[in-house]
Formats: structure tokens, C-alpha cells, sequence
């Protein structure tokens, strides 16, 4: 599932086509993820490997439940976390640029998050 998880993430951010492992190193390369995020997807992907082809292996309750939280963990860095921080970053620029515009310290409406 939570490789199932990752692919779909992939794809969702343009890398298709090619295995697993080529699509994350994609996304890294590209920027699209950083180190940290790779290495967690890289890990998860194992793990997804291990349940998939290892028939006689059993994950146990404690990795699969961190499977679950670091999949959650990238999801939201990479769909939520990172839109709502380039927001946040617009606004502070646009009230730095309105200050500027705007010397005499009069108060300025800004729009509310």
C-alpha cells in the first residue's frame, strides 16, 4: 500500500514511466524532492519490495506502522506543506514590497490567510 502510495505520488508530480526506484531518483534529481524525502521513499520502497516478493518474510507491526507514518510524513511535506509555505512566502513578500511602497508606516490591509 504504501508503495502503491508512492508511485501514485510520482506520477501525480509528473514521473511516470520507468521502475520505482528510477522515478524517485527522478524526482531527487529534478529538485522535486529533497535528500531527506528520498531516502525515506527509497526505504518505503524496500519495504514494499520485501512484503511483495519475499513470501515466507512477515513485516512486522512496528515497520509497518512507520511505513504508514513516513508515507503520511511525505505526502504532506510534498502536497501540503510545501504549497502552504510557498504561500506563506508570497505573502511576506507582498507585504515587504507594500512596506516598501508605503514609508510612512500607515497602516496596511493585507489579505487574511
Amino acid at each position: 500500500m504504501c508503495r502503491k502510495c508512492l508511485e501514485a505520488t510520482c506520477a501525480s508530480m509528473g514521473v511516470k514511466k520507468g521502475a520505482l526506484a528510477t522515478r524517485l531518483q527522478k524526482l531527487k534529481d529534478s529538485g522535486l524532492i529533497e535528500e531527506r524525502l528520498y531516502k525515506w521513499a527509497e526505504q518505503l520502497r524496500l519495504v514494499g519490495n520485501d512484503a511483495a516478493h519475499e513470501f515466507d518474510l512477515q513485516i512486522s507491526k512496528e515497520d509497518a506502522l512507520d511505513s504508514l507514518e513516513f508515507v503520511e510524513a511525505i505526502l504532506l511535506y510534498v502536497f501540503e506543506l510545501d504549497q502552504r509555505f510557498q504561500k506563506f512566502r508570497a505573502r511576506r513578500n507582498k507585504l515587504k514590497q507594500s512596506e516598501s511602497e508605503n514609508p510612512s508606516n500607515k497602516p496596511i490591509q493585507t489579505d487574511s490567510p
